[in-house]
């Protein structure tokens, strides 16, 4: 990943061919790698590729959710966001994020008791998307909010909100010393039983 974040930042319009080659030619290269070559074209202005690709998935996501769709919805709607997101569609991102949390909330309520806290976990988890989405779209409250509600997860850390640039809006408010603290502070606090339902931010 790291490469091809490097690449990312040198590529120039040079590339396109043999990246358009490449993609072509290789029917058994691995997906993690198609997908950073569709979107390295998409960054030099070749979106057809990256474009075509989420009107599928799409498509996957807008099924009717039962027993046998709901793994390719959830799978279907954790790639769109991350090709929104990673193209330049930030506000389709933060959409897309939003329906995965609604959809994964609606499976917690009807799932045995013992399934949920892995569910709603993965809900929270899911907001620290939404804080990079609000964060890069100027939204900064929002993103507080989002913030807040993903360190409830078992999956995210304080520390990565102090560094990670998509969230260097939030780390610029005023009252971001103070939410850390905080933050710091509650964090041996127990996690809530649920994840706050789409509007509510702050943990419950």
């Amino acid at each position: 990943q790291s490469c091809a974040n490097a690449l990312m930042d040198v590529a120039t319009a040079k590339l396109i061919t043999p990246v358009e080659e490449a993609l072509q030619k290789d029917v058994l290269m691995e997906v993690w790698v198609e997908r950073e070559l569709v979107l390295l074209l998409a960054k030099l202005g070749q979106r057809q590729r990256v474009d075509r690709w989420m009107f599928d998935l799409q498509k996957q996501a807008d099924q009717v959710p039962n027993t046998a769709t709901l793994p390719a919805i959830l799978d279907a709607l954790t790639r769109l966001g991350d090709l929104q997101f990673r193209s330049g569609l930030i506000r389709e991102a933060s959409e897309t994020h939003q329906k995965r949390i609604d959809l994964l909330g609606d499976i917690a309520r009807r799932v045995r008791p013992e399934l949920r806290p892995g569910l709603v976990d993965e809900q929270w988890a899911i907001h620290y998307n939404l804080a990079c989405c609000f964060s890069l779209l100027g939204e900064a409250e929002k993103g507080l909010q989002a913030l807040e509600t993903s360190l409830a997860s078992t999956t995210i850390r304080l520390e990565m909100a102090l560094v990670d640039g998509d969230l260097k809006l939030l780390r610029e408010r005023d009252e971001w010393p103070a939410w850390v603290a905080r933050m710091q502070s509650e964090s041996g606090q127990s996690r809530p039983e649920e994840a706050p339902t789409e509007g509510e931010g702050e943990r419950r």
